[in-house]
């Protein structure tokens, strides 16, 4: 009868063993599904046109990524390019209606700036205002600031053509659904994470 009893009573210890076990993984669970979901909330939402677009960019060559004085000739494999020798002092964000030197905007891709050139024969002001709320509705890389630059570029292979470092995507005409992924997919994704 004693034995019986004890035997019960290790049975009984062992339940509640068990079901404190299964409490404590029930809470660690979900805590952690809690977290992963409020780490979800804080990811900006994408548009559904956004989200339906389908990209069709394409990478391009690693050419480096030396530093020169500003105003050096830089030759680069590839046009545009996407990675390569550039000066020491980047171009600040923003969209621009008359050129920016080259060297400078590769420095900006370097720190994983997107680049958004644009072909105009005369009137880049007009263009470059079509540009504008795009660049105001993009995110804020993870320095706090659009890290969007958009300039004229006359060898450009299409009317528009967006960079990131080692990536390209051509485009006929302005998409903004196509821009902003493009933006969201690469931003901050340079070789060095800095402004």
């Amino acid at each position: 009868m004693a034995k019986e009893r004890r035997r019960a009573q290790r049975r009984s210890a062992a339940r509640r063993k068990w079901l404190l076990r299964v409490i404590a993984l029930g809470i660690v669970a979900g805590g952690i599904a809690a977290a992963v979901t409020f780490a979800i909330s804080q990811v900006p939402a994408e548009t559904a046109e956004v989200a339906q677009t389908v990209s069709q960019r394409y990478p391009v060559e690693d050419e480096g990524r030396d530093q020169v004085p500003a105003g050096t000739r830089i030759s680069y494999r590839h046009t545009p390019p996407s990675s390569g020798r550039h000066y020491v002092a980047q171009a600040r964000y923003g969209v621009y209606s008359t050129e920016v030197p080259v060297g400078a905007w590769v420095h900006n891709l370097e720190h994983g700036a997107i680049v958004l050139l644009f072909k105009c024969d005369d009137d880049c002001e007009a263009k470059a205002a079509e540009i504008e709320p795009i660049y105001e509705s993009l995110p804020v890389g993870a320095f706090g600031e659009v890290k969007l630059l958009a300039a004229p570029y006359e060898d450009a292979p299409t009317s528009y053509t967006l960079l990131a470092w080692g990536w390209q995507e051509d485009l006929d005409s302005l998409d903004a659904a196509r821009v902003e992924r493009f933006y969201r997919d690469l931003v901050d994704k340079g070789p060095e994470n800095a402004p």
